[in-house]
């Protein structure tokens, strides 16, 4: 049984953690060397939800409304955070697949897409990334990307399986390679999993 020194010793762990990953954020844009303190007030209201929230969504909602009503603002980064601040909490328990598609010949002109110089057009998805467990989502979310990272179009199903069979489907004659899982060191959020790939087609 945890005594109260070893409680108030997991507190203050906690505390500074959370305080961390609260700085690293920073949703106001006001956090320096000399200024390390100014989100200690949603600590207390984080770690409650944390007990409270059966779903990252419910810890999204929980801090959302209090930010709007205490700070005037809607926060960016708010899913991100929020389901940065559940793993740090109770683990990962997310899993990530990730495909090549072979661009079409009618596509090779999109080599040097870029979203300012072709507005209202998306890439062909030469990247297909499959994500489970996100906080906005009870199924399996494929998301597809240039190899240039731009976003190409997404999609959502039930189950791993499901999606892999859409997948298979809509993109058929251009399936390059076998789903590869993720590392789990590397799907922290969407952008780090990105990274990673687009890291790896570079060396």
């Amino acid at each position: 049984m945890n005594t109260k020194k070893e409680q108030k010793k997991k507190y203050v762990t906690q505390y500074k953690e959370l305080n961390k990953i609260l700085n690293e954020w920073d949703f106001l844009g006001v956090v320096d060397k000399d200024n390390q303190d100014e989100y200690t007030d949603l600590i207390e209201l984080i770690l409650s939800g944390l007990r409270k929230s059966k779903h990252p969504k419910d810890l999204y909602s929980t801090i959302v409304d209090f930010v709007t009503k205490n700070y005037g603002i809607v926060p960016n980064g708010a899913h991100e955070y929020s389901e940065k601040i559940w793993i740090w909490a109770k683990g990962d328990n997310r899993k990530a697949y990730y495909t090549m598609l072979k661009k079409p010949p009618e596509q090779i002109i999109d080599k040097e897409y870029n979203p300012s110089k072709n507005p209202g057009q998306m890439p062909f998805p030469e990247i297909l990334i499959i994500i489970t467990g996100f906080s906005e989502f009870d199924g399996v979310l494929l998301n597809g990307y240039s190899k240039e990272g731009y976003p190409a179009g997404d999609s959502w199903q039930k189950t791993v399986s499901e999606i892999k069979r859409q997948a298979k489907i809509d993109y058929k004659k251009y399936l390059v390679n076998k789903w590869e899982e993720i590392s789990t060191n590397v799907t922290r959020d969407e952008k780090s999993i990105l990274s990673y790939i687009l890291s790896r087609l570079k060396s």
